[in-house]
């Protein structure tokens, strides 16, 4: 199997604002959300002075993939969930990568450090409601639209064939982007060769709660697929939002920044067909339209585009002097993925 990503231009990210201080929407650039991100952050007192710009000269292009998740929802249901993300480099007092969690609701900055928000393995993401943090959900498109239909026909005082006709929902409701910004660390002391890593971050999904019908009894009717796609929206207030834990960030332009597209679909039984996967298929091809190389992590082959960079492309690494042998000599305290499964800590 081989995995594509692609070199897009920074210029054609945007995002969605006004969340962190609970204001109506505004959409900006990600290069103009990063060049000024003390004013999209809920709590301005807290950001570090000595903070430097985290877009340079070399971030012309920003590396891209995409991928589907699924998510358990049966029909009237509704499920809490929460991206995981975890990196080798990061420690308490030094986060290695500035993630910003994306969706059509908003943006929500945080930093990447292994020690706040931890789940069994990695630190949960949360979405930034006024300075809350909240998780996502996920609903069905089918009840969501019809959901939007019944409270207009009771505003409108309409029928509710009618309502449905004025129901509309944007295209990219059930995506969320993940955007990985390297971040300068403190290097570790490695005691032996235990592995070597070319991927610095990890991701996963941490359900939290779904309204799941467990009763089989209709089990043949539902080997059927059911899959549709999922609006993604937030949950209720949890605390307050980590944001940018008062740290010092200094861009790492060692390594280019990274965007995870993730398609979210809902399904009550886990059966796709061939018109999901293609469905799907389409999805994740959107996601590369704008990619100016595409290249293989898998098979290390390279598309060449149309930029004039010659063989190089412009995420392109820079080579590191120092390679990767061993977990930090904490590790098992940060978290360990091969171990029994914990309850999340926060």
């Amino acid at each position: 199997m081989t995995r594509s990503p692609g070199d897009v231009p920074l210029e054609l990210i945007n995002l969605k604002v006004g969340n962190e201080k609970g204001a109506e929407p505004q959409t900006i650039t990600l290069r103009e959300y990063l060049t000024n991100l003390d004013q999209y952050i809920s709590y301005p007192a807290k950001f570090n002075p000595e903070n430097t710009p985290l877009v340079t000269e070399k971030d012309t292009h920003i590396l891209v993939s995409a991928q589907a998740c699924f998510l358990p929802i049966p029909q009237q249901g509704k499920c809490d969930f929460n991206p995981v993300l975890f990196n080798y480099q990061s420690r308490k007092d030094s986060p290695a990568v500035l993630a910003i969690l994306i969706s059509t609701e908003g943006s929500s900055a945080t930093v990447i450090d292994n020690a706040h928000d931890r789940t069994s393995w990695g630190q949960t993401l949360y979405f930034n409601n006024n300075g809350q943090k909240t998780s996502l959900t996920g609903e069905r498109l089918s009840d969501y639209k019809e959901n939007q239909a019944q409270t207009i026909a009771q505003q409108q005082n309409i029928s509710l064939e009618e309502a449905r006709s004025q129901v509309s929902v944007a295209q990219d409701v059930n995506m969320v982007m993940i955007v990985q910004v390297p971040l300068k660390y403190k290097e570790l002391n490695y005691h032996h060769v235990a592995f070597a890593a070319s991927v610095s971050a990890c991701f996963d999904a941490y359900i939290e709660d779904c309204d799941y019908d467990s009763d089989y009894s209709n089990y043949n009717r539902r080997r059927r697929s059911d899959m549709e796609d999922a609006v993604i929206g937030h949950g209720e207030d949890q605390g307050e939002h980590l944001e940018l834990g008062g740290h010092k960030l200094e861009r790492d332009d060692r390594s280019p920044i990274r965007v995870t597209v993730q398609f979210y679909k809902a399904t009550s039984n886990g059966i796709v067909d061939d018109q999901d996967l293609q469905n799907i298929c389409h999805c994740i091809d959107t996601a590369y339209t704008s990619a100016d190389y595409i290249g293989s992590l898998v098979v290390g082959t390279l598309e060449k585009g149309q930029l004039g960079l010659g063989e190089a492309r412009p995420t392109q690494p820079a080579p590191s002097t120092q390679a990767i042998l061993s977990p930090p000599k904490d590790f098992l305290e940060v978290v360990n993925p091969f171990a029994p499964h914990q309850h999340p800590k926060t």
